[in-house]
């Protein structure tokens, strides 16, 4: 039940703060975007580039990109304290892992932007997909590290190889799903948006679809499939079972979120319906950021307040005190032919025997 409410918190505080960071004045928006643009200049020259800033634009050896806030660490500092505020923690803890938290993640944005930049300045054609897996897959990564620091230090709830395993994990499932992606992304966003054109002209509004689509502006928002495949899939503690389960529905959860938000945008920018602005807006902030997490979060809720120390089974999943017992009830053809069950049990104390009485 406190795992439960901790997912439930997570997306009732972090939907609101997405919205308020989304209508913050546009003048303090552009400030966030005016630093983040100048400390991308300051890094580039540290390593001994040229670079020119003209506001929200930095140059550098015939290349150049735009800031905008997207590009700084404003959404994924939000969805950070957003994991904070929601978990059940002293608020000194919570207030701690906010100060050294966020600007922790300003850090590694600053580092994603040098290594997107450079990309571009050495290998533009690779410059979107750069783009795409270190600002979007990758930062959501980066939320996850500061959040599982936070509860190894701050909460003492997990432990250093948990989180090394989890990041290696996600890396390592996540990627072949994004290349799997870049195929994929085109065709399955122009069926969404034949899709619209064939409701709304039920109605007389006529859809134009566009003869090209690009990664930017047109397809990028559906990388968020990709984000949830790899943090579905680097859960050790969920059973394969509960993996496809949470797969299945989870993307299909996903997939109708964004036909939705395909569907708001086509009203607004094209039919020209005023009412559906809100809704558009509010769909681009829950498919991009609180519905993913918050899915996996729904899945992984007890892997994340489990206690470090407790034997995981490397059959299952599941997390037994117990689990010599467990192996050898469970799975008795695999207790003495796995070697990773053999590792487990090699890494554990010797079981103490029975007091006499």
């Amino acid at each position: 039940e406190l795992a439960a409410g901790f997912a439930w918190r997570f997306v009732l505080i972090g939907a609101p703060l997405f919205f308020l960071l989304n209508w913050l004045p546009r003048p303090w928006v552009e400030e966030i975007n005016l630093l983040t643009a100048r400390l991308t200049g300051l890094s580039l020259g540290l390593l001994g580039l040229q670079a020119l800033v003209r506001g929200v634009e930095v140059s550098a050896q015939g290349f150049a990109v735009r800031i905008i806030t997207e590009c700084s660490a404003a959404f994924v500092a939000v969805l950070f304290a957003a994991f904070v505020a929601a978990f059940p923690a002293p608020w000194k803890k919570r207030l701690a892992g906010l100060m050294l938290g966020i600007p922790f993640l300003f850090l590694l944005n600053q580092v994603r932007l040098l290594l997107v930049f450079l990309t571009g300045v050495h290998h533009p054609e690779l410059f979107d997909h750069a783009h795409l897996y270190f600002g979007q897959v990758a930062m959501f990564l980066a939320v996850l590290l500061a959040a599982l620091l936070w509860l190894r230090y701050g909460v003492a709830l997990t432990s250093l190889e948990r989180i090394a395993g989890f990041a290696g994990r996600f890396l390592l499932f996540s990627l072949p799903p994004f290349l799997l992606w870049l195929l994929a992304d085109e065709p399955f966003v122009r069926l969404n948006l034949l899709l619209v054109q064939l409701a709304l002209g039920q109605y007389g509004s006529a859809v134009v679809l566009p003869e090209r689509l690009e990664i930017f502006p047109h397809t990028f928002t559906s990388y968020t499939l990709v984000v949830y495949i790899g943090l579905v899939l680097a859960c050790r503690g969920v059973p394969w079972q509960g993996k496809r389960r949470a797969l299945v529905r989870g993307l299909a959860v996903l997939v109708a979120c964004h036909f939705l938000f395909r569907l708001t945008q086509a009203l607004y920018f094209q039919v020209g319906l005023r009412e559906a602005l809100s809704p558009f807006v509010a769909l681009v902030i829950i498919n991009q950021w609180v519905l993913p997490f918050g899915l996996w979060l729904w899945l992984a809720r007890r892997e994340v307040f489990r206690p470090p120390g407790i034997p995981l089974c490397p059959i299952c999943g599941a997390e037994d005190w117990q689990i010599r017992d467990h192996i050898r009830i469970r799975h008795p053809r695999q207790y003495d032919t796995s070697p990773e069950v053999q590792a487990l049990l090699g890494s554990l104390p010797p079981p103490q025997p029975l007091p006499r009485r």
